[in-house]
């Protein structure tokens, strides 16, 4: 009888010895599966913001300036979008967080710090995950690049001023050598 009980008492703890490992096994998938997934939207936003900075740099090679778009944000009837759609191979306003992003150019703007003085001057910028205008400032240049291991990392700002990225994440792979160029 004893016996019996005692395979009944051992079988229930391997129940629980394999119920809790399941368990932790999933937490830590769930953990591992959100951030790659927040990853690989951070890295579809920077090639998004390269592929407009190209569009925008194609249309000043041609026209000689960037069409204006003072207030920063992409409609499809706006005329700086219009200006554009020759020279873009895809149009996405939005980020891949379902914010839209935002396209300062000419002379006169004032964000993260930068005033834009020339009539070539472009920033853009993705307000990361909450779609919220981070604080982050040009005169913080050596907080400029970040790492994207802590979960608060996905919340911050991308931004790309006049041909290069001066604010966003820190890659470390091979073939994102020249994020920070």
């Amino acid at each position: 009888m004893k016996s019996e009980r005692k395979k009944k008492e051992l079988s229930l703890k391997g129940f629980l010895v394999l119920f809790v490992g399941y368990a932790a096994f999933l937490a830590l998938g769930t953990v591992l599966f959100s951030r790659a997934g927040h990853e690989a939207t951070v890295r579809s936003n920077v090639k998004d913001i390269r592929h407009w900075a190209a569009a925008i740099s194609a249309y000043i090679s041609e026209h000689g300036s960037v069409p204006t778009n003072p207030h920063g944000l992409l409609h499809p009837e706006h005329p700086f979008v219009r200006e554009l759609i020759p020279y873009l191979k895809y149009i996405r306003m939005n980020d891949r967080w379902g914010e839209t992003l935002r396209i300062w150019t000419g002379p006169g703007n004032r964000i993260y710090g930068i005033t834009t003085s020339g009539s070539n001057d472009f920033i853009i910028a993705s307000y990361g995950a909450k779609g919220n205008l981070g604080g982050w400032d040009i005169s913080h240049a050596a907080s400029s690049f970040y790492s994207l291991k802590k979960r608060s990392a996905f919340q911050q700002d991308i931004v790309y001023f006049n041909g290069r990225f001066i604010h966003g994440p820190l890659f470390t792979r091979p073939d994102q050598a020249d994020f920070n160029n």
